[in-house]
């Protein structure tokens, strides 16, 4: 039976990434490098206002919604931009500079 979070869990493993990661690898391989980069960098943007909200909470002194808040908009953050990263590193990787900065 298991634990609420590894129930949790299996329900994020049964979500289709697989499919949705070989169809936004197909997107990728028709943009330029360039492009590439924007696709990189918008999944990431509306976790701001998130973030924003977890600073609010923080002023005024909510502690443990604003630590929780902030902590769940950095580990999607992160979550997110690993997906998409492995997707468009190949494309990116085409740019000199992001070579050298990877």
């Amino acid at each position: 039976m298991g634990s609420p979070l590894s129930r949790s869990w299996r329900g994020v493993a049964k979500l289709p990434l697989r499919a949705f990661k070989h169809w936004l690898a197909e997107r990728v391989d028709t943009l330029s490098p360039a492009m590439t980069l924007v696709v990189f960098i918008v999944p990431v943007i509306p976790l701001f206002p998130l973030k924003l909200v977890g600073f609010w909470l923080l002023v005024h002194e909510y502690w443990l919604s604003a630590i929780a808040t902030i902590l769940f908009a950095k580990l999607l953050g992160v979550g997110v931009a690993a997906f998409v990263f492995d997707v468009t590193r190949p494309k990116l990787l085409e740019m000199s500079w992001f070579e050298t900065l990877y």
